[in-house]
């Protein structure tokens, strides 16, 4: 009897390390020791949760623009000319060398935006850009700064840039559409369709 009772302790013993690791007849899993927390999904890395893309500061130089602090020169990108008020009020292009050439953009309500032509006038006063139609075409001048239909615009981001790296943007009346370029002719005009809206970037001219 004791040979028999050996016997099978041995064949058992066999048989168990034949088995893989962790298998077996009734082989239960391993105990926690007492006290340990149970472990938990949420602390699993997860392929499905990707972390968020980074958002682009604001620029600095372009919100003081926008706020008003700075004196800049508009910068017409397809033609590389600028902006200028002329003396007689209507707003022309050059090179940006006169004194027509400084503006500044001032918020108005709404997200609008008044720009202010900074050309000394001998009548005084302060003028700003507006919407003129004459002869069945749409351009622009100054009136005296006020805010109305005429002389509020929105001034939209493209996400392009010019030659320097500048942002790019287009200049929009609600009422009359947004400022183009005829190179023919070299015309400001403004429409609600059509091609070739104009593009414009912000060359920093100091505090205002």
């Amino acid at each position: 009897m004791p040979r028999k009772h050996s016997r099978r302790v041995v064949a058992g013993l066999t048989l168990a390390a034949l088995l893989p690791a962790g298998q077996g007849c009734g082989t239960a899993a391993p105990l926690e020791a007492p006290g340990s927390p149970a472990p938990s999904a949420a602390t699993a890395p997860s392929a499905a949760s990707p972390s968020p893309s980074p958002t682009a500061a604001p620029d600095p130089k372009l919100a003081a623009i926008l706020a008003g602090k700075r004196k800049i020169i508009i910068h017409l990108i397809p033609a590389d000319r600028d902006l200028s008020a002329t003396y007689e009020g209507p707003i022309a292009t050059g090179d940006g060398t006169d004194d027509g050439a400084l503006f500044r953009i001032l918020p108005a309500k709404n997200g609008r935006y008044l720009v202010e032509a900074l050309r000394a006038r001998e009548e005084g006063g302060r003028w700003c850009a507006a919407v003129q139609t004459e002869d069945n075409l749409t351009t622009l001048t100054t009136v005296e700064c006020q805010e109305a239909a005429e002389t509020t615009f929105t001034i939209e981001a493209t996400g392009a840039v010019d030659d320097k790296k500048r942002p790019a943007h287009r200049i929009v009346n609600d009422d009359y559409g947004t400022v183009r370029w005829k190179p023919a002719g070299q015309v400001l005009f403004l429409d609600k369709a059509g091609d070739s809206p104009a593009t414009f970037s912000f060359v920093d001219r100091g505090a205002a």
